[in-house]
């Protein structure tokens, strides 16, 4: 039977016709068990259907235990509330008899779903099954990432082992943070109210750290640290600080991680962090403000671990580079050397169109930076002396730009180019004082208005690409 004929035909079978439901129940027996699995996922899950109590009855005569397993969590054997249905409560007694965990857990799962009050269902009812019904439940389950968290502690409480623990929390994982913490959230839940279970989440797994590192550690592993297109880190500040060193180090050492505030936090804390964890918070997504780089680089003792940092503005990455080679001497740092302009060049390849402007313009500044108020030890161009010294001649055709740049010199700290640059702050938005340092910016640069164009020195003499 072709793919289509086949489609056809179980179309047809599925419908929730009269007629769809007889032959159904007539051509059950010559079905395979793959289409008899298929039938079942689609007319149990179809809300337009309706009950079919003679198709449960056919399928738990199946020797395939996820068949029965699909007729147990059907739905279709629940009470109305009113009066007992002495033919579903024959149904599940039989359910309930069943040799296999699975098929049983899918009667359980029915029960916990009829019995939802608020977060889901009884953490205690939860945990007092069987371990395989216990995860054919988690499985299904859907509510709030609240609610895992209780359920755990519930179990802690009851003293189950960690092997159990180390199960039913990858089966939570597997099943439902994806769902839970993708676009739209799970069932449609607002950000506000992932945010909370994630965080929520994070706690849990602070909390099993000491007595249950292996569960524990799937938590630090797996779970986000934000929603979605959320911009918002939700790892609470309590569950990092209950976090130990190896936990730490794990975390920040994902690649999906940023946390770039925290990171940068203890990259300046006066602690001493551990080679470990000071490599693993250097590298990548590193959120430090103008002011907290200056102070950054005034340690020593850190600033190599952060030189292979992802995602650090170049502007930063061409200071710390100098810093390195100038201020500290670049062989005390082994492999660390200068940053060459193809370097520059294609970092700013990889940035976003809209951002490569501004990074040209703060890369322009610090290195006008690097002419007013130089790191120690650093040389300057042959001819600095026409911005950085006293005397301008006032007859040279391009005096008048030179004498926008008197203002930022003016601020220069001496021996600390990074500083004189966060004090420029704005000036350079002003059209003329930016074309007056585009005019003197070094030959690290391609023109902002015309890539084609290539500064070769810091008088701003140009050539065309060949």
């Amino acid at each position: 039977m072709r793919n289509t004929e086949f489609n056809t035909f179980v179309d047809e079978l599925c419908d929730s016709r009269p007629s769809s439901r007889l032959m159904l129940l007539e051509a059950w027996e010559t079905l395979s068990p793959e289409t008899k699995v298929e039938v079942l996922f689609r007319v149990t899950g179809d809300p337009q259907y309706g009950e079919n109590l003679e198709l449960i009855e056919k399928a738990l005569e199946s020797t395939n235990a996820y068949t029965r397993y699909l007729a147990a969590r059907s739905g279709w054997l629940e009470d109305d509330g009113r009066h007992e249905d002495l033919r579903k409560g024959a149904l599940r007694k039989r359910l309930r008899a069943d040799p296999s965990p699975l098929v049983q857990g899918g009667l359980v799962y029915r029960h916990a779903y009829s019995q939802l009050v608020g977060l889901g269902p009884d953490p205690g009812l939860v945990c007092g099954l069987p371990l395989a019904e216990r995860v054919v439940l988690l499985s299904w389950v859907k509510h709030p990432a609240e609610w895992f968290p209780k359920v755990v502690r519930k179990a802690i409480r009851e003293g189950l082992p960690e092997r159990e623990l180390r199960v039913m929390s990858e089966e939570y994982l597997a099943s439902h943070v994806a769902k839970e913490f993708s676009s739209t959230g799970l069932y449609g839940r607002g950000s506000r109210e992932s945010e909370r279970g994630l965080a929520e989440l994070w706690r849990l797994a602070a909390q099993l750290l000491d007595n249950y590192p292996e569960c524990a550690g799937l938590f630090i592993r797996k779970l986000p640290t934000r929603p979605h297109e959320s911009n918002h880190d939700c790892v609470p500040e309590d569950a990092l600080h209950a976090m130990n060193e190896s936990a730490l180090v794990t975390l920040l050492g994902r690649s999906d991680v940023e946390m770039g505030t925290y990171r940068a936090a203890l990259l300046l804390q006066r602690a001493e962090p551990s080679d470990q964890l000071l490599e693993a918070a250097a590298s990548r997504h590193v959120a430090m403000t103008n002011n907290q780089f200056g102070s950054f680089l005034k340690m020593p003792h850190r600033i190599a671990a952060i030189e292979y940092c992802e995602g650090l503005p170049t502007v930063m990455m061409r200071a710390l580079k100098d810093c390195f080679r100038f201020k500290y001497g670049h062989a005390r740092f082994g492999e660390l050397t200068d940053y060459p302009p193809e370097t520059i060049r294609q970092q700013l390849a990889q940035i976003p169109q809209p951002k490569q402007r501004e990074t040209i313009r703060d890369l322009r500044k610090y290195q006008l930076a690097t002419i007013f108020a130089p790191w120690p030890n650093q040389p300057q161009p042959v001819d600095s002396h026409s911005l950085s010294g006293d005397f301008i001649d006032q007859r040279a055709p391009w005096s008048h730009l030179v004498n926008r740049l008197q203002y930022p010199k003016s601020l220069a700290v001496p021996g600390d180019p990074w500083a004189t640059y966060c004090l420029f702050g704005d000036y350079f938005d002003d059209r003329d004082n930016y074309d007056a340092l585009r005019r003197f910016s070094g030959g690290y640069y391609p023109d902002d208005d015309n890539p084609a164009l290539q500064v070769t020195n810091p008088f701003g003499r140009e050539r065309r690409k060949k």
